[in-house]
């Protein structure tokens, strides 16, 4: 499919838009003027990391990450139930669990579950392992997490490295987590 970004310059000078891949190779550029909708062929392209660059110069003003997955998520579960909308608990530890669909032959090198917030940015980060008989289902324990309200995504990695780490392969959408305390003293309302 095609990948469509809405640039808005501050002024109305012409500019370039370039689609580029992990190493900042060009793919594909084009350059134009004033508020834009434009597309960029995305599903001839390798599984991995690429970004969308705009500016007036080679010297991009904006970077948008894009990743071409070669991996989705099919599901996401927690303690076995789905985990989105969820409402645990921070004494003790819950099951993780992912099944993954593929669409690429690139390995996976690493898979991980981000705990994150707009303000604090990824607060817990758990690395799974694969299950043993199926090379798309992985899990992995979040242990006593910190109250508070999350966004839960996966990360698949693997294919080619840039800087001595691998180009992101997957991305889930987020899910909503809600960790309570169930403390019955006051100071965990403190955070940290």
């Amino acid at each position: 499919s095609n990948t469509t970004v809405h640039v808005s310059p501050p002024i109305e000078s012409r500019y370039s838009v370039f689609f580029r891949n992990q190493d900042g190779d060009n793919i594909d550029y084009t350059r134009t003027q004033g508020e834009q909708q434009i597309q960029f062929d995305t599903e001839n392209q390798a599984a991995g990391s690429y970004v969308i660059t705009a500016g007036e110069t080679s010297d991009p003003n904006t970077v948008l990450p894009v990743v071409v997955e070669g991996y989705t998520v099919d599901s996401l579960s927690l303690s076995g139930e789905p985990l989105a909308d969820q409402t645990i608990s921070t004494d003790n530890s819950h099951n993780l669990s992912v099944q993954l669909a593929d669409h690429t032959d690139k390995s996976i090198s690493a898979v991980t579950v981000t705990l994150w917030t707009d303000d604090q940015g990824i607060v817990h980060e758990i690395t799974l392992e694969p299950t043993d008989g199926d090379p798309l289902a992985f899990e992995g324990t979040l242990s006593n997490p910190d109250p508070g309200e999350y966004n839960v995504q996966v990360r698949i990695r693997g294919g080619d490295t840039t800087n001595g780490e691998s180009e992101l392969m997957g991305l889930s959408e987020n899910a909503p987590l809600t960790v309570e305390s169930t403390s019955t003293d006051d100071d965990g309302s403190s955070g940290d």
